[in-house]
């Protein structure tokens, strides 16, 4: 004699088949009815994640505010003397459909409405919320246009970031995108701005006096953040190409400044002058200490110095590269 259907397996099967079909049915009411009129939550859908943060739900993703309900204890309300407060919970609309969720075990992924966001371009998710004192933004806003898009989308057409970020400094690159395709340079100082000792780096400071020694565009980027600090970089581009008059009387004693092509190391993609490139090559790189092998970008001439003294081998390895002499000289000279 068989017991499945009547039995505790087949009970439970019910029991999830059941919470499967009411589930569905109160996502596809709610969907229908739009923003919740009731002042809940907004409700919202996305068909995954926009990076690799979490494992893809089958099913996609449900926004919402998942909270049950809680309402003051009445006795509280009306002042009774030497009553403890008590808070009752009731189940809303969403933290119900949760219930039936989990029971049902379909496969949601489950966020909250006021920490994730969906790209306009993709719809894909990604958080705005942070989750931890490292957390950089993996989004960008258009500000004038209100856009709002994933790292990818965004990085599939740089010149708008750039036209959004170039020369503001109350704005930053969190990605770590590489800036040198659209030909910009990264000074090769870190800074940081925070609440510890020296920690005073200031992107407003930065900018201006990198303007006041040459006319260039400049670029923030996030490096790292903690829990009290932010470590930050700088690109920039020369307006006027390809550089600026000699400022040789600016230039530190026992310091040569000189222009020259970028060779990028294949190995390690580390710009070095092409003259380094072609005195070393398949030698070990100094950098990753694998054999150099180097590809010389043709129109790229920029600007690097050493330490050197006239009638002698340098004493330093080429800093570099600068987009300008101005800024070469300037960094020469400890400013930058």
């Amino acid at each position: 004699m068989t017991r499945n259907a009547s039995g505790p397996e087949g009970l439970e099967n019910m029991i999830k088949r059941m919470a499967e079909a009411t589930a569905r049915s109160m996502i596809q009411r709610i969907s229908e009815r739009g923003d919740c009129e009731r002042g809940d939550c907004e409700f919202d859908w996305a068909p995954g994640y926009a990076s690799d943060c979490c494992d893809e739900p089958a099913e996609g993703i449900l926004f919402a505010n998942w909270n049950p309900k809680q309402f003051g204890d009445v006795l509280t309300r009306i002042g009774v003397p030497n009553y403890i407060p008590r808070r009752t919970r009731i189940e809303s609309e969403f933290s119900h459909l949760l219930s039936l969720i989990e029971l049902a075990e379909l496969d949601f992924g489950i966020e909250w409405s006021d920490e994730w966001c969906t790209c306009d371009d993709c719809q894909r998710a990604f958080r705005i919320s942070p989750d931890c004192y490292s957390w950089t933004p993996n989004s960008f806003v258009w500000y004038e246009s209100g856009e709002h898009k994933c790292q990818e989308c965004a990085e599939a057409d740089p010149e708008e970031m750039e036209a959004e970020l170039m020369n503001t400094p109350t704005r930053a690159d969190s990605f770590g995108f590489n800036w040198g395709v659209l030909g910009w340079f990264k000074l090769r100082e870190s800074f940081e701005s925070g609440l510890h000792l020296g920690q005073n780096d200031n992107p407003e400071s930065l900018l201006a006096r990198i303007n006041k020694v040459g006319k260039c565009d400049v670029l923030f980027q996030i490096e790292s953040k903690g829990q009290f600090d932010v470590q930050w970089c700088a690109w920039v581009r020369p307006v006027n190409r390809p550089g600026f008059e000699f400022v040789a009387d600016n230039t530190p004693k026992g310091v040569e400044v000189w222009q020259s092509r970028i060779a990028l190391s294949a190995c390690c993609d580390t710009p070095h002058p092409q003259e380094y490139a072609e005195a070393v090559a398949d030698q070990p790189c100094f950098t990753c200490e694998k054999p150099a092998t180097f590809k010389v970008v043709a129109d790229r001439w920029v600007w690097w110095w050493w330490s050197c003294q006239p009638g002698c081998l340098p004493d330093s390895n080429a800093m570099g590269p600068f987009p300008c002499e101005a800024l070469a000289v300037d960094d020469a000279r400890g400013d930058c």
